[in-house]
């Protein structure tokens, strides 16, 4: 870019990208579940990009909500977890490039017999 006296001449332009914001967890319904059974989490600023892991293993992520408030996941099966043993496990919510959040309540899981 030139000035009216040919001389070089720069604007300056600066773009500021929206921040997502972090995801947060207010409840877990129910509180406890058997293995492969689906589960709700109910939170905010959740994506069909969440990740969620149980007891730090992927749950099944069958459906967010379209304005980003609940999460279903399946959870998985657990080979340490014996038939009705009931076990308590920790739920984190993953959303990619935003950040990751505890469930600070309880949930437990209750083994099924092996298929």
């Amino acid at each position: 870019i030139r000035d009216r006296n040919n001389r070089s001449a720069s604007t300056q332009i600066n773009v500021i990208a929206p921040v997502a914001d972090a995801p947060t967890i207010s409840s877990v319904a129910p509180s406890t579940a058997l293995e492969g059974t689906d589960i709700t989490i109910t939170g905010s600023n959740f994506s069909d990009a969440a990740q969620v892991l149980i007891r730090d293993q992927p749950a099944t992520l069958v459906s967010v909500s379209g304005g980003g408030t609940q999460i279903v996941a399946t959870v998985p099966n657990f080979a340490d977890v014996q038939q009705n043993a009931i076990v308590t496990a920790s739920i984190v919510v993953t959303i990619p490039d935003v950040g990751s959040v505890p469930f600070n309540g309880t949930f437990l899981v209750v083994g099924i017999a092996d298929a």
